[in-house]
């Protein structure tokens, strides 16, 4: 089934990072990290741009991706898509906007159908976001984020703790998320929340504030390699290094 709402991919992209400063320059396998996330981007099955405040990321990508500027106040990346969005007439003609992260460079095609896929099968779906079964080896660490979601795949809680309590299983989220614009409109006068705030998740403003979330389960090993500490960027080389159409 194919959506017939129009969709664009959002990448919002800072140069400072407080754990890995000036990580979207950052080279791996000889591409920096930003670039590679918008190549690989491009095999979405639709178009893509990048949000950013920095110059020196808008010239490292900006002869494959078109870019819009926005200030640096946003706090988070969907509060920096919120900006663009109320700034940028292009971005207001689409009704849906996956945000994919610039420090996920390998994110599967296949991922972003099937969040788009959701909204087909329920178009009054808000907010739609993947997650991939993970070890509790994986699990424990609190730079991972957890998902427990409900049996029809309701998200009912995202956390960098142990979740759920006992579980056989755990999930990560992977930090991509697909939204209708209407219900990021409404998200500008949405404060940052309690728990937001606690555990630095900007998915629980969203329910907090009563939105649900879809989530979608991923297969593809590679969607939840991401960047957050240097050492990641060594692992995220190896996969490069296996990936030769990067």
């Amino acid at each position: 089934m194919k959506s017939a709402m129009k969709a664009a991919c959002v990448i919002p992209a800072r140069l400072e990072s407080s754990r890995f400063p000036r990580k979207m320059l950052h080279l791996i396998q000889g591409k920096s990290l930003i670039r590679r996330t918008v190549e690989n981007a491009r095999s979405f099955p639709i178009p893509a741009y990048v949000l950013t405040d920095s110059i020196e990321i808008a010239r490292e990508v900006q002869d494959i991706a078109p870019i819009i500027f926005t200030s640096s106040k946003p706090k988070t990346g969907t509060d920096r898509i919120v900006e663009a969005l109320y700034t940028n007439q292009q971005l207001q003609s689409f009704d849906l906007l996956v945000n994919a992260q610039g420090d996920h460079p390998f994110l599967s095609p296949k991922t972003v159908e099937n969040l788009l896929e959701a909204f087909a099968e329920n178009p009054s779906l808000d907010i739609a976001t993947a997650v991939q079964k993970i070890s509790k080896k994986d699990a424990v660490k609190p730079q991972v984020v957890k998902c427990v979601f409900s049996e029809n795949n309701q998200a009912l809680y995202f956390s960098r703790s142990l979740v759920p309590h006992g579980a056989e299983e755990y999930y990560q989220h992977i930090g991509v998320y697909a939204y209708k614009t209407r219900f990021l409109h409404n998200l500008q006068k949405m404060p940052q929340t309690d728990l937001e705030q606690k555990e630095q998740l900007e998915q629980l403003r969203f329910l907090e504030k009563g939105f649900s979330i879809q989530v979608v389960i991923s297969e593809n090993p590679h969607d939840v390699a991401g960047v957050d500490f240097p050492i990641d960027a060594l692992a995220c080389g190896e996969i490069a290094a296996d990936m030769t159409y990067l």
